[in-house]
């Protein structure tokens, strides 16, 4: 999406063969009953018992929590920059070895990853070909398991819940505390920094919550995070001030008034 002569807006393409997605279906099931222990609780995403219903219930959760406690809450929508494609992999492959897969399995993850090469072809013009150091091939059946490892430690670096969807993330604090929340985003940004997944401030967004919502102004890398007055939210619509469903609830209304008009 977005304008055709913006380069920002293409993702490469790697596709893999049948056979290569065979081989990593019979070493996802090892690697995953490896890791699955490690993996954080706050990760909903390619997770066995999880889902989109389970992340926004454990959302909801919590901001239901703050606001019986009469507290306001800060919903702070983070995004990153192309995730998948980001991945470093010397990073990633070091993180890996953190978690305990070594040898064998190591050395088959980096040939995977590495040695791979791309070019851009516009028309019949094809520019020279460059090596790929960051990324998963399109499709790939260990890419979303490997991401979310590299991932997984981001909930650890907040002193609020850190809620994630795969690369979708969700900081949700206490209003009354914009120093914590704002300490949160800081330390966020420098995990970024550190393994090179950098956050794309322009889509990401404040929700203020609760009538007595001081909604105080946060900043990412420096640059002011714009505030929302409603956020699509895997599937599900949330609304700033005191009613968190009012748009939710009117787009389903809309939504069924078309279909009785047809």
């Amino acid at each position: 999406m977005g304008a055709f002569s913006d380069a920002g807006n293409y993702r490469p393409i790697s596709l893999t063969c049948i056979l290569c997605k065979v081989y990593e279906k019979l070493l996802f099931k090892h690697l995953y009953s490896h890791v699955k222990g490690f993996i954080s609780r706050n990760q909903h995403g390619f997770m066995e018992g999880k889902s989109c219903l389970s992340n926004l219930l454990e959302s909801l959760q919590y901001i239901i929590t703050f606001l019986d406690s009469e507290d306001p809450v800060d919903l702070i929508y983070l995004d990153f920059q192309k995730a998948f494609d980001k991945v470093a992999h010397e990073r990633l492959l070091l993180k890996l070895e953190s978690y305990g897969i070594t040898g064998q399995v190591h050395d088959i993850i980096r040939n995977f990853l590495t040695g791979r090469s791309m070019a851009v072809r516009v028309g019949d013009h094809i520019s020279s070909w460059e090596p790929v150091t960051s990324g998963f091939p399109q499709g790939s059946v260990l890419g979303p398991l490997l991401f979310i490892l590299f991932i997984n430690d981001m909930p650890q670096v907040t002193k609020f819940n850190t809620v994630l969807f795969a690369d979708d993330s969700k900081v949700i604090g206490n209003a009354y505390y914009p120093e914590d929340i704002q300490t949160d985003i800081d330390c966020l940004s420098r995990w970024s920094e550190i393994w090179q997944m950098k956050f794309n401030v322009e889509k990401c967004g404040v929700l203020h919550i609760g009538e007595s919502n001081p909604q105080h102004g946060y900043t990412l890398d420096g640059i002011q995070l714009k505030s929302v007055q409603k956020e699509k939210d895997l599937g599900v619509t949330w609304s700033a001030g005191k009613s968190l469903f009012d748009d939710h609830i009117r787009e389903g209304i809309g939504k069924a008034k078309r279909m009785i008009a047809w």
